[in-house]
């Protein structure tokens, strides 16, 4: 994703992620679901854009899915799991801000 915005998903995420992908711009925000789920073998790597707005932010589901933020932002994720939830895989932050 390297522009424009992506609103009013209701059900699921708004993105389910499968494979490799890159974030450096543009916005996740104001979806009545998580942002993006990073399924197994998957991994997102976000260096600019905005995550905010959303019922919940990035979720990892296993052990080999992976986030790394090394720029832009994730904030105003009302779930109670978190801006990022990791009930497996791995996260990295390098950069970016999480509010």
């Amino acid at each position: 994703m390297t522009g424009g915005t992506l609103t009013g998903a209701r059900l699921g995420y708004a993105i389910d992620l499968g494979g490799d992908a890159t974030i450096t711009g543009g916005k996740i925000v104001d979806n009545y679901s998580g942002a993006i789920m990073i399924w197994s073998g998957a991994s997102l790597v976000m260096t600019g854009g905005e995550i905010c707005n959303n019922y919940g932010g990035i979720m990892l589901t296993s052990a080999d899915s992976s986030f790394t933020l090394e720029g832009g932002s994730i904030s105003n994720n009302v779930s109670s799991l978190g801006a990022v939830c990791v009930s497996n895989g791995s996260f990295e932050m390098s950069g970016g801000k999480i509010t």
